[in-house]
């Protein structure tokens, strides 16, 4: 990003459907879950608000894209503008932790890098006794990716807010190794 850039950001939220991307965007925004009886598939919602961070205002545009395989180009388009990325699997849904392994080397072929800023995010630890993705398996890809990891309830509106921090403070550490 350039200078001009710099109080304005663009994180990606990326993973399978019924993850709960959604859920850790809407607790970070609202601050509050919204239980929804029936999935309704995201195509794309965004969301633009201001934060502090580290004592200065921070400009977000937050994109959610949907896990649906038919909305590549608009996908591509984002991952392409994106400076950092939330990637969602379910804890509970070892599909969704195999399919962020793709969506990585999407991000990787696109962006033209290998590693870039994000935050790992093993969601509905609410129903950790179903879990069938073992927090190890998790936190070995984030060291690959040199992402930080979470295991998050989109259900704890805390831990919506703990996603984004800790994708912030990811991103600012990792401007200044570049």
């Amino acid at each position: 990003r350039n200078s001009e850039e710099e109080d304005s950001i663009k994180i990606v939220v990326l993973g399978q459907q019924g993850v709960g991307k959604s859920a850790i965007v809407a607790s970070y925004f609202f601050d509050t879950f919204f239980f929804e009886p029936e999935h309704y598939e995201t195509i794309e919602d965004t969301y633009r608000l201001v934060r502090v961070h580290d004592q200065r205002p921070v400009r977000l545009h937050i994109v959610e894209v949907g896990g649906s395989e038919e909305l590549g180009p608009c996908r591509r388009r984002h991952i392409q503008d994106a400076d950092a990325f939330v990637l969602v699997y379910s804890s509970v849904n070892r599909t969704s932790y195999e399919r962020l392994h793709e969506i990585i080397d999407e991000i990787r072929t696109i962006q033209d890098r290998q590693c870039f800023p994000a935050v790992l995010v093993a969601n509905k630890m609410d129903l950790r006794r179903q879990a069938n993705v073992a927090k190890e398996e998790g936190q070995s890809l984030g060291q690959l990716l040199q992402a930080t990891c979470l295991q998050t309830s989109g259900k704890v509106p805390s831990d919506g807010r703990a996603v984004f921090e800790a994708l912030l403070h990811r991103l600012f550490s990792f401007d200044t190794q570049d």
